[in-house]
């Protein structure tokens, strides 16, 4: 549960479709030159000074086609037997994403999904992400996958590194085998 505090924190600072191909997905580390570049803010991103839920409603509005989305991931855990006691959209433009929502799976593991333009945004994400948050919350797992970045909360426990393990292969799996059918 201490890990699951911890990403949402990490979610409250940031807080609150046609055929793409994608890249297979790697687990991620950070380099130098990708913390220190910025990520390409969504077009319709509203200005800091407009209220939150407005703000969110401009990012759900501008969703990017072929990332791979939270609902999906979501029902295909719970296909998988891991069950999401909830969800909700966050923030995005603090990790330049278009948009972003997280979940909480019933044993308590956090998740996090954004999805960008291009899986080069969601590379330099990636290094926003480190460059923000892994101070805040560290031991994330953060993969990117083609246009998507799941970041999976540092997780104790048998049961919580079951959970991560298998959101880990189901987010492989559908980054990689749904190129082109998007």
């Amino acid at each position: 549960m201490r890990s699951f505090s911890a990403l949402v924190l990490l979610v409250a600072a940031c807080h609150a479709d046609p055929p793409v191909s994608r890249g297979a997905p790697h687990a991620a580390t950070s380099s130098p030159a990708t913390v220190g570049k910025s990520v390409t803010a969504p077009s319709t991103d509203p200005p800091v000074s407009r209220p939150l839920p407005v703000r969110l409603q401009a990012e759900a509005a501008a969703r990017p086609g072929g990332a791979l989305r939270a609902e999906e991931l979501v029902a295909a855990l719970e296909k998988r037997g891991v069950h999401v006691s909830r969800t909700r959209q966050v923030l995005a433009s603090t990790v330049g994403a278009s948009y972003c929502a997280m979940a909480m799976t019933e044993k308590g593991l956090g998740l996090a999904l954004c999805e960008y333009p291009t899986p080069g945004d969601a590379e330099l994400g990636l290094g926003r992400s480190h460059a923000r948050f892994d101070h805040l919350a560290p031991g994330r797992t953060l993969v990117v996958g083609g246009q998507s970045l799941l970041t999976i909360s540092p997780h104790q426990g048998d049961a919580l590194a079951g959970e991560a393990r298998v959101t880990a292969e189901l987010f492989a799996s559908l980054t990689n085998t749904n190129k082109g059918d998007r």
